[in-house]
């Protein structure tokens, strides 16, 4: 079951003539975990990849937060 958010960035994506399932990578490499290291799969790759970042490097929240109250 896709949540609204997953859909309407879909729906955004296929009406600016971008096919997200076509070209799941890009240049930059597959989006991965940066602490991690581990490549993200299914739907969280194919939404991070169609951000257009500099990086494809992602924290998940909790990790942003450590990090945070590290420093």
């Amino acid at each position: 079951m896709c949540t609204p958010l997953v859909t309407n960035r879909i729906i955004e994506l296929l009406e600016a003539g971008v096919i997200p399932w076509q070209k799941p990578w890009t240049e930059k490499g597959i989006p991965q975990n940066c602490i991690s290291q581990r490549p993200y799969r299914g739907i969280n790759s194919l939404l991070l990849n169609s951000l257009s970042y500099d990086h494809n490097l992602f924290l998940t929240w909790k990790q942003m937060q450590t990090v945070v109250d590290q420093y």
